[in-house]
């Protein structure tokens, strides 16, 4: 088998998103020669959740806990997806932390700097229930063991302090102990290594089962392991009430991104290694909407709010070419441009006094020992470095340097009051190269407030429920720092609630 399909191919076997849609996505698909009727279920289940991070464990706790006899379904031979190896900050509203520290907060603040970063591409419904339960999520993991600092921290993009972050800025600190908590309740299940092939739905549309493989072992080498990966054996699983996807996104999926957006090859990512299309195109074979499956979210390894107070110059040039207070996705993109042309990564640059007033000390101090972020004595020694000229790097930061002054940046507009911006005069010096890395897709399929996956039609597909970063409307162009756990947590619970509320067939 050929190891990369065409373009042309890849539209003829429906394996082409196009404009946010796969290119074929008929109703039934999926269960075309597998007849429920004709089939001998291997295993049965009450509610099959397929991954097992925030999202996973958040529906699978539910269901169980509720009574179902519930079966996590994990890919991988590791579980927690790529919520275990986060940061795992929670951004909640109304809180007591926030009350006890005279925070004013509310369910419409939070609201609408949602709609503003997802710039009114989100589905409002979903925006709202996710805020009316951000709260209640918060306490749902607290008292499921879930570790977090009490102090809460100021977020980019959040108009007031709300966000919550894990001891040690940990995603495993919630992890383990949501994992320990699930597998303590009675009927509850965890399956590694079993990856999914196909959605069945029975004659009246509902989503009875899954034709999974056991004993899968993932090919971290392959650009496209869901197309040309057929390790493992064939199961058939039936879901007496239900079906949840909480499979993550496709930020590592090579051959997906190559024609969803062949402009960003160079991106790396910094999610699991699994995070690939296979789930998504199983739902969507089966009938289920994809939606905005082009927009993503980048990451750095200082924070966005960060960049802000230095200066960024191209290594090619030793210039400027952006105002350091861009939004994160202008100023990725921008990178990404540099990049493209044949430039390399841009450098970021303080002085130590600059570097003092470094918001994220956790990101600073992970980069400072890792030797991303170099100190140098003088800017002709970083300028040797980072393979820049030097006379032009002199040149561009005594120019910085006198507006930043002067108060007004006549190159790029940059706000020095409003970005709280340091002058770069006094040694040592202080810089990292800056570039953007995958870190969250905002497409997925297509839910409403109750979890339930939609078909083209904007119909419920019955018994099909999808949560986290498998789904999509919640947070449209960019999402807010902070906020996919709280996906994961409001509609993993919604899902596994609604799952389990499914009558048994």
């Amino acid at each position: 088998m050929k190891e990369k399909l065409t373009r042309r191919e890849l539209l003829k076997t429906g394996g082409l998103f196009t404009g946010g849609m796969l290119a074929s996505a008929l109703p039934g698909a999926a269960t075309a020669g597998l007849s429920p009727q004709k089939i001998a279920w291997d295993k049965s289940f009450d509610v099959i959740v397929v991954g097992s991070g925030l999202a996973g464990l958040s529906a699978g706790i539910t269901a169980a806990e509720a009574g179902s006899e519930t079966i996590i379904l994990e890919k991988m031979m590791a579980h927690g997806g790529s919520s275990v190896i986060s940061g795992g900050t929670f951004a909640a509203c109304n809180t007591e932390a926030q009350k006890k520290a005279g925070i004013k907060d509310s369910e419409e603040l939070y609201f609408n700097d949602l709609m503003k970063a997802g710039e009114r591409l989100n589905v409002p419904e979903l925006v709202e229930t996710l805020v009316k339960n951000s709260a209640d999520a918060h306490r749902f993991l607290v008292q499921r063991g879930a570790l977090y600092e009490k102090e809460l921290r100021t977020v980019a993009q959040h108009s007031v302090k709300r966000c919550y972050q894990p001891v040690y800025s940990m995603g495993l600190n919630v992890i383990k102990p949501l994992l320990r908590h699930y597998l303590g309740l009675n009927k509850a299940h965890l399956q590694l290594r079993t990856k999914i092939d196909e959605v069945i739905r029975d004659h009246s549309g509902r989503a009875v089962g899954l034709k999974v493989r056991e004993g899968y072992l993932f090919d971290a080498q392959s650009p496209s392991d869901d197309r040309t990966n057929q390790t493992g054996t064939a199961r058939y699983y039936k879901a007496r009430k239900g079906i949840v996807f909480a499979s993550g996104g496709f930020s590592r999926d090579l051959e997906f991104r190559e024609y969803e957006f062949p402009q960003y090859r160079k991106i790396p990512s910094t999610v699991q290694l699994g995070a690939t299309a296979g789930a998504l195109k199983a739902m969507v074979r089966c009938g289920a909407r994809a939606m905005h499956t082009a927009l993503v979210r980048f990451a750095i390894s200082i924070g966005y709010e960060d960049i802000e107070k230095g200066i960024l110059l191209d290594q090619r040039t030793g210039k400027r070419f952006i105002g350091e207070g861009a939004s994160r996705m202008g100023l990725s993109y921008k990178i990404v441009d540099l990049s493209n042309a044949g430039s390399s990564w841009p450098a970021l640059i303080y002085d130590v006094e600059g570097l003092k007033t470094i918001y994220d000390r956790d990101k600073l101090e992970i980069i400072l020992n890792n030797g991303e972020m170099q100190k140098f004595d003088s800017l002709d020694q970083l300028a040797e470095y980072f393979k820049m000229p030097a006379a032009e790097v002199n040149a561009s930061i005594k120019k910085y340097n006198e507006m930043f002054h002067a108060g007004i940046d006549t190159e790029f507009g940059k706000d020095f009051k409003k970005t709280k911006a340091s002058p770069i005069e006094k040694a040592p010096f202080y810089a990292c190269p800056v570039y953007p890395k995958f870190n969250y897709t905002q497409g997925g399929i297509l839910i409403n407030p109750k979890a339930q996956a939609l078909d083209m039609g904007n119909e419920v597909i019955p018994g099909l429920y999808v949560a986290g970063e498998a789904a999509t409307g919640v947070h449209g162009a960019v999402r807010v720092t902070g906020c996919s756990t709280v996906d994961c947590t409001v509609y993993g619970r919604i899902a596994g609630r609604e799952a389990h509320m499914m009558k048994e067939i």
